[in-house]
């Protein structure tokens, strides 16, 4: 799960991207499992949600994450990416 809130001006619309991955390294974006647009209203200047993605269960990678983009591309925070352990009864075991 990813608890995300963006703050905007609110000048245009936007969309935001949750692009969901699996890694062998929680310092790198690995490869991207599927991608979640939210979309970003002209007008309101904050959106917050919660949002899940189910990772294939097994996965041969050590970490899953998520990794945040938006279009236009925002000032700051664009390309933020969180990733964690993949769960221990991941085939192959760890």
């Amino acid at each position: 799960m990813a608890s995300v809130t963006v703050t905007t001006d609110g000048a245009a619309d936007g969309t935001l991207y949750l692009s969901w991955y699996v890694s062998d390294s929680p310092r790198v974006v690995g490869t991207i499992v599927a991608t979640d647009p939210v979309a970003l209203p002209e007008g309101q200047t904050q959106v917050a949600g919660r949002y899940t993605h189910s990772f294939a269960i097994p996965t041969r990678s050590d970490y899953v994450g998520v990794r945040v983009t938006t279009d236009p591309a925002a000032d700051s925070g664009n390309g933020s990416f969180q990733a964690v352990s993949a769960p221990v009864d991941c085939d192959p075991p760890r």
